[in-house]
């Protein structure tokens, strides 16, 4: 018995070890009241609120901002978990100095040995880049689309308006359509290293290393022509022309066209 107790301690221990000193996700417990009863190292860095200020001293409601209170995402969110094992959402907390911080929070019911609810497990990620990134996608898409729909009647004009979008924007672009790269911009050109010669007419799938990631821009794909509106950021892999392994974030948008292509807004990121 008393080794059985002894093994189970270690592997709690283990394990309160492991969530502690996890650095890519902030990890919080709150009991039955909203109590914060446990609050990790990434947490303590992305709010800059320290273990020894939080746990017993606050409740997971006061970290939400005004805007998340009033925007009634987080009524019943308990329940929402108890009913579906576990509740996803956006929210905006507030942070060391009044700073204000977006997450993707996702919540999971705890119960005890005898299956009682004794708390909630809450994990949480800095989303400020994706939403970034979304902006930005949506900006370019919604040029995109204005300047197809009129292309028609300025179809000169609009070509030279796009031609400075592409021109001027920070992040890389590629428009794909019927399998292949259509168009790229200067930024992705000084990105990859590649000219415009070697871009166009070929697949967006030859430069992309790994065969999941091309599996998952193809969903991606066949998911925006099929109507749906938001698609996360998706992290990709690709060969430049030196030969190196580029990281980059991604993300896609639809251009009304006939038939509809798909531009893909690229951002480089610095692999951890």
């Amino acid at each position: 018995m008393n080794e059985s107790i002894f093994s189970l301690r270690q592997t709690s221990n283990f394990l309160n070890s492991i969530l502690r000193s996890s650095t890519e996700y902030a990890i919080t417990v709150v009991d039955l009241k909203g109590r914060i009863t446990f609050w990790n190292t990434c947490a303590e860095r992305l709010t800059g609120f320290p273990a020894e200020d939080v746990v017993g001293k606050k409740c997971i409601f006061d970290f939400f901002s005004k805007k998340t209170k009033n925007s009634g995402s987080t009524d019943n969110i308990w329940e929402q978990a108890l009913k579906a094992g576990k509740h996803n959402l956006e929210l905006e907390i507030i942070c060391k100095k009044r700073k204000k911080l977006p997450i993707c929070l996702t919540i999971t019911p705890l119960y005890n040995q005898n299956h009682t609810l004794i708390g909630t497990l809450g994990v949480f990620r800095d989303i400020s880049n994706e939403l970034e990134l979304r902006k930005k996608l949506d900006d370019y898409t919604k040029k995109f689309e204005h300047y197809a729909k009129e292309r028609a009647e300025m179809l000169e004009p609009s070509r030279a308006e796009l031609t400075n979008i592409f021109k001027y924007a920070n992040d890389g672009i590629l428009i794909h359509g019927n399998g292949i790269i259509q168009s790229v911009n200067e930024a992705l050109l000084k990105m990859t290293g590649y000219s415009e010669d070697e871009l166009i007419g070929s697949s967006l799938f030859d430069f992309i290393i790994a065969e999941e990631q091309r599996e998952t821009v193809r969903q991606k794909i066949a998911a925006r022509l099929s109507g749906v509106s938001v698609i996360e950021p998706f992290p990709l892999d690709i060969r430049v022309k030196s030969g190196q392994v580029l990281h980059v974030q991604a993300a896609t948008g639809l251009i009304s066209r006939k038939p509809p292509c798909t531009v893909f807004i690229i951002t480089k990121i610095e692999k951890k």
